[in-house]
């Protein structure tokens, strides 16, 4: 009987050693360079509008950036307070924003354009990204706009 405790013990002692180890392997740093680097190419990646192909994906940003999925994703946590996914549908979802804004012609094409024209690849998930990141569906947003225009 001793023996089994015993045993159980070292195994929930090894399940301890080992969160412990994963906890102090998730606390780095980046260094102020390594931060810059990514300041840098990240503000270049979005000027370059690449985001808006649909077949952009982490490891295709990873090589473009040139750096490691540990770093970047430490990187969008602290720096951008978000992940991959959520930085990459924002960066969708406001250029989508502004083209609807700055050209009026945009207000007049059907959703599932509006949609591929910025990289998603279903209606559905445009319209719920939208909403998510805006506040209203892409239809409220552009009754709005159309409203705004006629008003003045």
């Amino acid at each position: 009987m001793d023996s089994i405790l015993s045993e159980k013990k070292r195994s929930i002692t090894k399940e301890e050693d080992s969160v412990e180890v994963g906890n102090k392997s998730s606390d780095f740093t980046i260094s102020q360079k390594t931060e810059d680097y990514l300041e840098t190419k990240l503000k270049e990646f979005e000027e370059s509008d690449l985001f808006l192909d649909k077949n952009m994906s982490l490891p295709k940003l990873l090589g473009l950036l040139n750096i490691n999925s540990k770093y970047f994703r430490r990187f969008l946590k602290n720096n951008k307070n978000t992940d991959y996914n959520n930085y990459i549908i924002r960066l969708r979802i406001y250029y989508i924003k502004e083209k609807l804004i700055t050209d009026k012609e945009y207000l007049n094409y059907k959703i599932s354009y509006l949609a591929e024209e910025c990289g998603f690849s279903s209606h559905s998930k445009f319209s719920a990204s939208f909403k998510s990141v805006l506040g209203v569906s892409p239809s409220e947003f552009i009754h709005k706009l159309k409203d705004a225009a006629v008003s003045s």
